[in-house]
């Protein structure tokens, strides 16, 4: 099996007798504010040169399921794999860009294509911190793949906020049906909003509490998963545009950090694949093709506009739009039985600048102020503040091909909230603010 990484979870996985592509983006991801690295190509016909025979997509976000790229690609009978979820949001888009053989696996399903065995992981939880939420996606999913030639076995954790009862799951149908776990790929980073996103919290000191976090977990999946091989993939991106600063602040820490704390485990390798990188493996042997990125970062990415520039909001009426978007919301969560005793408060800019300091000026520009609660509640359990440019609001309330969660993942929205504590009901609740 050669398993090549192109950046985040974007794999291609080769056999004598099949190609098989996981999570193609590569470039910008759509409807955010972030950037592959530290592959900096926007080649969107990438799998014209690549010709799979399979392609997986884990799930709906920009940064594993592209439709630009598929789209270009001109095969369109080459099957995709998928899970059967039960919001058929993922395999109807995959219609619409033409693609008609789709394969749809159940929950831990397993399925051979030619010499290789893939199996099915749902998710089991809506967030990596295993903290109880009322608003559940049935989103991510996760990839087993197993070379049934070379007896090589691969666990692609993708996104996947997989609980550890979750993770020995995996253990248990990967030890009792191959024997052990050859490589796994995990993110030992951050890949959400926070701590860059928050003005009101130390973005140093968060940072590094974060990157502890995400090291830590993947530590737990190492102690049960017990593989020869880790691919550190998953969140690696820059953030571009006029809040490019924010970068300083991504929970990322760097290779030689990850080098010099996974050097402490015995019998575990640490591939730094990336780029086109590659691990050739058979059940004896393995060998390593490492491309170094020859690339420096783009500047022009620095000064690149988003996405919802282009709009035309000068007839807007936006108190209108606003308050049918929020009717729909406290309907759409009374109807969910979900308890939203919280407020979030929207400031909306011509231009929200960020400053050296990486601070914003609150006042400059500043065009409306909304607030979203239920007056049912009288004590509430947050307020998340919610600093963002007009247009942007205006795009996420009308605009059904977008939606909330990639752009607060995609750090173009600022935030506070009281107190500071992750609750996930509340930016979860915003997927049902729209017109």
């Amino acid at each position: 099996m050669n398993v090549k990484h192109i950046n985040n979870s974007f794999f291609i996985i080769k056999t004598k007798a099949t190609k098989l592509v996981c999570d193609p983006w590569i470039g910008e991801m759509e409807n955010t504010g972030t950037w592959s690295f530290p592959n900096l190509d926007n080649n969107k016909k990438i799998l014209n040169k690549i010709k799979p025979d399979y392609i997986y997509i884990s799930h709906l976000h920009y940064d594993h399921f592209d439709k630009e790229i598929l789209k270009n690609y001109k095969q369109k009978k080459t099957k995709i794999i998928i899970k059967k979820f039960n919001d058929e949001r993922l395999k109807n888009n995959l219609i619409r860009l033409g693609y008609k053989n789709i394969i749809e696996l159940n929950s831990w399903q397993s399925y051979t294509i030619n010499d290789l065995e893939v199996t099915m992981v749902p998710c089991d939880s809506s967030n990596s911190a295993n903290i109880y939420t009322e608003i559940n996606y049935d989103l991510d999913t996760s990839l087993i793949i197993f070379d049934k030639k070379n007896k090589v076995s691969f666990y692609n954790n993708v996104d996947n906020p997989l609980s550890l009862k979750a993770i020995k799951k995996v253990k248990n149908h990967v030890y009792k049906k191959y024997g052990k776990l050859d490589i796994l790929s995990a993110g030992p980073r951050g890949a959400s909003e926070y701590p860059q996103c928050f003005l009101n919290v130390n973005r140093v000191t968060e940072k590094r509490k974060i990157i502890q976090k995400c090291i830590n977990r993947v530590d737990e999946i190492i102690k049960i998963l017990k593989p020869k091989y880790l691919i550190p993939a998953g969140g690696s991106y820059i953030i571009f545009g006029k809040f490019h600063k924010l970068q300083k602040y991504v929970a990322h820490p760097t290779i030689k950090e990850l080098e010099k704390h996974y050097s402490k485990f015995k019998n575990l390798n640490l591939l730094n694949l990336d780029c086109g990188s590659s691990i050739d493996i058979t059940h004896n042997k393995a060998s390593l093709n490492v491309i170094k990125s020859q690339k420096k970062l783009n500047k022009q990415l620095n000064t690149k506009t988003y996405f919802y520039n282009k709009i035309d909001d000068k007839k807007i009426n936006l108190i209108e739009i606003f308050n049918e978007a929020k009717n729909n919301y406290l309907n759409k969560l009374k109807k969910l039985k979900i308890k939203n005793n919280w407020i979030i408060n929207f400031y909306l800019y011509n231009n929200l600048k960020l400053f050296n300091n990486r601070k914003i000026d609150k006042q400059s520009s500043l065009t409306n102020k909304f607030s979203l609660f239920n007056d049912k509640y009288k004590k509430k359990s947050q307020v998340l503040n919610c600093y963002m440019d007009r247009k942007l609001f205006i795009t996420l309330l009308t605009k059904k091909s977008f939606n909330w969660n990639l752009a607060i993942g995609g750090s173009i929205i600022l935030m506070e909230r009281y107190p500071n504590k992750f609750i996930p009901d509340v930016p979860f609740s915003l997927n049902f603010l729209r017109t």
